[in-house]
């Protein structure tokens, strides 16, 4: 009786042979289903892909968001935009890579790995200012010294990032392994900007 509706209408439960987690084999199900039955799927799958498909599309909002909220407190720090384009420029070139490089390697972007996208900008914009601060404030050093001093520090905090990040990109649960690969992937291009 759990399975018959009000108006003897049966209820089935199908279990997939696919990761329905990912996007494309669940809307691959649920084009199956929706054209023998009439009827959209139901449960957790179909709410999270629905929710994947609303946030993917909010993305650029997030991101833009953010880097306006972050340009304005750094305009209130530094009082030139000059100042503000060099400390937010890492993060602008870190978006725009993880984006290609999610793409460029099909990896399947999901409610974490988009929850990576401002976790990029906060861990990534530490560095830009640590280092524009320095120059601003210490000007009785040598600013080649500044700049390879506090880029060596700077350098070896992403490397943490990257390992601990990364390291989630190997444990079996996709959301979380999404989320680790993508913050991994957004620090990394920040590492060769305070190389060079």
């Amino acid at each position: 009786s759990l399975y018959i509706g009000k108006n003897n209408e049966y209820l089935l439960e199908i279990i997939p042979k696919y990761n329905v987690a990912q996007s494309e084999q669940y809307n691959k199900i649920a084009r199956e289903i929706k054209s023998i039955t009439g009827n959209s799927p139901g449960g957790l799958s179909g709410i999270m892909n629905e929710i994947v498909l609303l946030v993917k599309n909010d993305i650029y909002k997030i991101c833009i968001f953010c880097l306006g909220v972050i340009s304005l407190i750094l305009f209130v720090i530094f009082k030139k935009p000059i100042l503000v384009g060099i400390t937010i420029s890492p993060i602008i070139l870190s978006l725009f890579f993880t984006l290609g490089i999610l793409n460029l390697f099909n990896i399947d972007i999901n409610v974490f790995s988009i929850a990576g996208f401002p976790l990029i900008i906060g861990i990534g914009i530490d560095g830009g200012i640590h280092l524009m601060h320095r120059l601003v404030t210490d000007t009785k050093t040598n600013y080649k010294l500044i700049i390879t001093h506090t880029n060596s520090a700077i350098i070896t905090t992403s490397i943490t990032t990257i390992l601990g990040f990364g390291s989630l990109g190997l444990i079996n649960h996709p959301g979380m392994a999404n989320l680790g690969l993508t913050v991994a992937i957004g620090v990394t291009p920040q590492i060769n900007y305070y190389i060079i």
